[in-house]
């Protein structure tokens, strides 16, 4: 079943599978024998196919992949694989939040209060930068075997309410998502701050306090006031008023930044070592990991599927990427290979017998292509039946066919014609020019294109022209004058000089990106659209 090739990830099994996406431990292939294992996450086929999701996925690709910092787990790539979107991001060595209370039981309050400064951190970086999570859940928090923190998945929250059912899409998790949010309004930073305090409160009380089973339900719950923290534990007193704040129904009442949430945490934490309490949970990490590995790989039904393969045409389009991948898969130039693990070097020779095959039957194709064009030229120069006699200053010229399949003959000579009876043939009296043309074209001497030089038309000088050179990343169309001239690379594209008007356009924003360049004569000026970047720019070279 594994490894599966997904573009240039190899799969080497299948880690979970959610209502947004199938997630895959993967080992990107690059330049050299470079091997690095990844999580690649398969976006669901009809996710694909939801606007709305397409739209803020592709907006966000952008920022999602720049974002740097220690509590959040870095993204290398977000594209589309023939149809199925996908993310590649980090592989963290641990367990989520939701695992974690699921194997031991809700955190203490030095636990709880430390997770939550963690999060802080990530989530006023992310908003600094005008990134918003949209989807602070338990699942989406990373805790690895040394106690460090960090979350995943910025941006890619799935719809839980789609507009077929007569409600404006709804994007997040129930039971974590803020009023706003699960009424469709527009999700901000205050919107974060809600979910955090809501899996604060699930991690101190191993209980969601708005979870429900509908949305209807969700939304009900949402205008009742949870029950205080000290309640479940007196240590939390104080902090009974921060959360309460955190959770509520209007958004001005909140903290309105992580780090108005994060001081009174931190305040929590003064009397306590923060090196410990990580060094705490990262041992109850450690321990759901060594169980993890002790026990038997789960025989669960979708773990004997196949990967989703793509459901439409097309190459791979990454359309945000961290450099360091361009980085880690750019062709080196040395003379021979690394070696690589024997799973690759499987993949990778059968990969090859493909290519050697591509390449025969390509051969063939064109081999039979040749033979027919043969074919049509020989029957071009068949003998016809009568052979056109043209007239030419007063000349005769009679065309011969170049092959013959009779006996060879001696052709009589043509008897002289009066002059203005010729002129009279020449102007489509006696022989069409359709005619005349292709036979002088083909048959007549030099010395008769001579004397014909009077009556054909005079060759014009040849035009000035320069050549372009059109690039971009991602490829996208490229319109030149308002003519589309395909996808993006095209090279050596011949054009008069003078001003031209060129035009990129993404495939998947929709951007444009349109300037104007006066080409010279014997120029080759080449044009570059990146679409990566948080503004697209268009680069001359």
């Amino acid at each position: 079943m594994f490894p599966q090739v997904f573009g240039k990830y190899v799969f080497e099994r299948e880690m979970a599978r959610g209502g947004m996406a199938r997630v895959f431990l993967a080992t990107l292939r690059g330049a050299g024998g470079f091997e690095k294992r990844l999580v690649v996450k398969q976006i669901r086929p009809e996710l694909a196919s939801d606007e709305e999701f397409v739209r803020r996925f592709v907006a966000e690709a952008k920022t999602a992949v720049s974002l740097s910092h220690p509590n959040i787990v870095p993204v290398y790539e977000l594209g589309v694989e023939q149809g199925i979107y996908y993310i590649a991001m980090e592989l963290c060595e641990g367990v989520t939040l939701a695992e974690l209370l699921r194997h031991q039981g809700a955190l203490s309050a030095s636990e709880g209060a430390y997770l939550g400064v963690e999060v802080c951190r990530a989530l006023d970086y992310a908003h600094r930068r005008s990134v918003v999570h949209r989807d602070v859940t338990p699942g989406n928090v990373m805790i690895d075997a040394e106690g460090a923190v960090r979350l995943i998945d910025f941006g890619i929250a799935a719809s839980v309410v789609h507009s077929a059912q007569g409600h404006a899409q709804v994007f997040g998790s129930l039971g974590h998502m803020s009023p706003e949010q699960l009424a469709g309004q527009h999700a901000g930073p205050v919107s974060d701050v809600f979910a955090l305090g809501t899996v604060l409160i699930e991690a101190w009380t191993d209980r969601a306090p708005f979870r429900r089973d509908t949305l209807e339900e969700a939304q009900a719950a949402l205008r009742l006031a949870p029950a205080k923290l000290s309640a479940s534990n007196p240590q939390l007193l104080p902090l009974d008023a921060l959360l309460a704040r955190a959770v509520d129904e209007d958004p001005s009442g909140r903290p309105q930044s992580a780090e108005d949430f994060s001081r009174p945490l931190r305040d929590f934490l003064k009397s306590a070592d923060t090196g410990d309490v990580a060094r705490k949970l990262g041992r109850k990490v450690a321990q759901i990991l060594a169980e993890r590995e002790a026990m038997p790989t789960p025989s669960h039904d979708w773990q004997s599927e196949e990967p989703e393969q793509p459901t439409s045409g097309g190459n791979t389009r990454t359309f945000a990427a961290q450099p360091v991948l361009a980085e880690w898969t750019q062709p080196l130039p040395i003379a021979g290979e690394a070696s690589v693990g024997p799973q690759t070097a499987k993949l990778v020779a059968a990969s090859a017998s493909q290519h050697r095959l591509m390449r025969v039957l390509l051969a063939i194709v064109v081999g039979i292509g040749l033979i027919a064009l043969w074919l049509v030229l020989r029957g071009v120069q068949q003998p016809h039946a009568l052979a056109p006699t043209v007239v030419i200053a007063s000349k005769t010229v009679t065309t011969i066919p170049s092959v013959a399949t009779g006996p060879k003959e001696s052709l009589p000579a043509a008897p002289p014609v009066d002059p203005k009876s010729a002129s009279a043939m020449l102007n489509g009296a006696a022989v069409s020019s359709a005619a005349v043309g292709p036979a002088i074209e083909r048959h007549s001497s030099p010395s008769a294109t001579g004397a014909a030089s009077g009556v054909a038309a005079e060759s014009k000088p040849p035009v000035a022209q320069g050549a372009l050179t059109l690039s971009a990343s991602p490829p996208c169309q490229v319109l030149v004058d308002g003519q589309a001239k395909g996808r993006t690379p095209v090279r050596g594209l011949l054009l008069p000089v003078g001003g031209h008007r060129v035009e990129f356009i993404s495939d998947l924003t929709q951007e444009h990106l349109t300037t104007s360049i006066d080409l010279k004569e014997g120029q080759t000026p080449a044009l570059h659209a990146d679409f990566t970047a948080a503004t697209p720019r268009l680069m001359v070279h």
